[in-house]
């Protein structure tokens, strides 16, 4: 075999160099991989929310018929994969947690959305740089009202005004771990709403109205426990989901009042017992005019029961505005009283023995 020295000008991508020199013969890397080197593209995007916020930690897989690679988003939801030779490839998303599947865009090298968090048939030539490929995820949202109960019965029935420039808070953890706290205030009708909620587990509290007492409270779509006074606990929002119906019922202070009198006149300090809806009782003496009153008072069904003074017989009992059952001796009982109402004209009467 002759072996020669010197210089060789090498056309083509399959062929081996040898450097001779002195007798020695020096492997030189395949023309091929320096040009795959040198030929390679690159392909990036982003993944966000519906509101263009980044989204991190989301994986993407590249494929081809050379094989797959992953990366993650960054910070600021970025991903990029280089090096990449001439082929046609796939991109797929893993979907995030507490996200619902949103728009794919197709990006500068082409492609097809074909699927759900999939683009395929991306053409990447030696030196493309292709940008833009977008994988857009939906949030959710919690929404309700702040309303005067005026029938206690926790429906805001038609007619029924909200409550504006209540405080809601909105706290817990979504579905990748992340705290989350945010509070909104009611508008002129009494709604509200936080947007842009990852799905996750959560509670709602109401800062309660001054004024006002508070009323009947109801979970809405996605469930919760309701807990006295002001809060909805356990709430799970699924990925993506718009919940509603979460209310909160208020109602204004009441009043009772009524005299007791005889034939001769008022009848002054006499007791007077108010039974309350939930069973409790308060007490009121009737003052030199033979008057009583209560204030403060929460919708509901009221009794009335009058302590028989001494020096007197039992006389008629009379029902007053919000009405009563008069059946008994010293009781009317069965007084409905509804948000804000203003009860007159409760009357007991004796007899002078």
């Amino acid at each position: 075999m002759n072996v020669y020295s010197g210089e060789f000008v090498v056309r083509g991508s399959m062929v081996t160099i040898f450097v001779l020199a002195a007798g020695i013969a020096l492997a030189a890397p395949p023309v091929a991989a320096a040009a795959t080197e040198l030929g390679t593209g690159s392909l990036a995007g982003q993944v966000v929310d519906d509101g263009g916020n980044p989204i991190a930690g989301v994986r993407l897989r590249l494929s081809s018929v050379a094989g797959t690679r992953d990366a993650t988003t960054d910070a600021g939801g970025g991903f990029a994969f280089g090096g990449l030779p001439t082929g046609i490839y796939s991109l797929a998303e893993s979907q995030p947690a507490g996200y619902a599947d949103g728009p794919e865009s197709v990006g500068s090298a082409g492609g097809t959305a074909s699927a759900n968090d999939l683009i395929t048939r991306i053409l990447v030539s030696p030196r493309t740089q292709a940008t833009g490929y977008v994988f857009a995820e939906d949030r959710g949202s919690l929404a309700g009202v702040v309303y005067e109960d005026v029938n206690d019965n926790g429906v805001n029935d038609d007619g029924e005004p909200g409550i504006a420039d209540v405080l809601l808070t909105l706290s817990g953890i979504d579905a990748a771990g992340a705290p989350v706290d945010a509070t909104v205030a009611t508008d002129p009708d009494g709604r509200y709403m936080f947007e842009g909620v990852v799905g996750g587990t959560y509670s709602l509290d109401e800062s309660q109205p001054m004024e006002l007492l508070d009323g009947r409270d109801e979970a809405g779509t996605a469930g919760g426990a309701v807990v006295p006074p002001d809060a909805v606990t356990d709430i799970v929002l699924g990925a993506g989901a718009d919940a509603t119906g979460y209310t909160f019922g208020e109602a204004r202070p009441a009043s009772l009042s009524g005299a007791v009198v005889s034939d001769t006149g008022p009848v002054p300090g006499v007791v007077v017992t108010l039974t309350e809806p939930d069973g409790s009782t308060k007490t009121a003496a009737t003052d030199e005019d033979g008057e009583f009153g209560f204030t403060g008072l929460a919708p509901g069904r009221y009794t009335l029961t009058e302590t028989q003074p001494s020096g007197y017989a039992d006389g008629p009992e009379f029902g007053g505005s919000a009405g009563g059952d008069t059946t008994r001796n010293d009781v009317i009982s069965g007084i409905i009283l509804t948000s804000g109402l203003l009860a007159t004209g409760y009357q007991f009467t004796e007899v002078p023995r």
